[in-house]
């Protein structure tokens, strides 16, 4: 896991989601401590961040190998069995990695 915006809770502290160096981005139910979802990438998972109403989680890659930095906008089900890997939106960026997302879905 990296060390700055690699984490982020939901408004009632009840859903955490992590990014990764392996590629990952974890979502968990913070009183159980169990995870929920694993999100997969092609890059490793820079930083993550809900969005003002916890429906939409904000994740972005860096560069790796031949893949392009990126961000990814995706769903977040009520219910941890109906989740879904799909992006709702994916951000292709530049060839230099992207430090972070800023402001509220």
């Amino acid at each position: 896991m990296w060390v700055s915006d690699n984490f982020s809770f939901t408004g009632d502290s009840t859903r955490l989601i992590t990014g990764s160096a392996d590629q990952t981005a974890k979502l968990w139910n913070v009183p159980s401590g169990v995870e929920l979802y694993t999100f997969n990438f092609d890059a490793p998972a820079r930083s993550v961040d809900f969005s003002i109403g916890d429906k939409l989680v904000v994740i972005t890659t860096d560069p790796f190998m031949a893949v392009t930095s990126a961000i990814h906008v995706k769903h977040i089900a009520r219910d941890p069995g109906e989740q879904v890997g799909e992006s709702v939106l994916v951000i292709k960026g530049p060839q230099g990695r992207i430090i972070g997302q800023y402001g509220d879905l």
